[in-house]
């Protein structure tokens, strides 16, 4: 069994996480298959364990497009569209998270990708069950797709604060280096380490 060429980068500072992914679908293979496969959809996706049953209380989803937000309680939420989004964001007692994403596909329909269902699915991966399980759906996607997931973890029970922290993304802080002038006024020392050590 082939899989295809790949690439990963993650990296996380505090309250920060990153990821980058790169995957060439078309170097995907499978020696079981003399006529080849095809893709037809992929999905890239967070989701959480049933909220009341991890202390994560009443959570609520929020992205760029829907910011009245959704209490994620395992009940379909037709209100949420499939347009992609450029942040995602769930709050709960524990602690918010705000997603930003940026996705890119040589070919494919990208959609925003949310379900909040409680019924047993056998065909999910994990406990078989979608809390605010959200993320992107391409479908039909060829070539080579890129994916860079940058997740921030706040403080717990915040609305929707997305539009701040990709504006944080958009506008990096610059760095300028200015020259001073320094006039000696009083005279300086440089510290002297003695040792009796020959």
């Amino acid at each position: 069994m082939g899989v295809g060429e790949s690439g990963l980068r993650i990296w996380a500072y505090e309250n920060f996480f990153q990821a980058q992914i790169a995957l060439d679908l078309s170097t995907i293979s499978l020696d079981l298959c003399t006529g080849g496969i095809s893709i037809n959809w992929a999905r890239f996706s967070f989701d959480l364990l049933n909220p009341g049953d991890t202390g994560f209380g009443m959570a609520t989803y929020y992205d760029n497009q829907y910011t009245a937000g959704v209490t994620i309680d395992g009940t379909h939420d037709p209100e949420v569209g499939t347009d992609p989004v450029s942040w995602t964001q769930v709050s709960g007692s524990y602690g918010s998270m705000v997603q930003l994403r940026d996705f890119t596909v040589t070919s494919g329909d990208i959609q925003n990708y949310y379900l909040d269902n409680a019924t047993y699915d056998d065909g999910d991966t994990g406990d078989h069950y979608s809390y605010g399980d959200s993320g992107i759906f391409i479908d039909n996607p060829s070539g080579t797709v890129l994916v860079e997931l940058q997740e921030i973890f706040l403080d717990p029970g915040l609305g929707p604060v997305g539009e701040t922290y990709l504006a944080y993304k958009e506008n990096p802080l610059v760095i300028t280096v200015d020259e001073q002038w320094y006039e000696e006024v009083y005279p300086v020392y440089i510290p002297l380490v003695l040792s009796n050590n020959p």
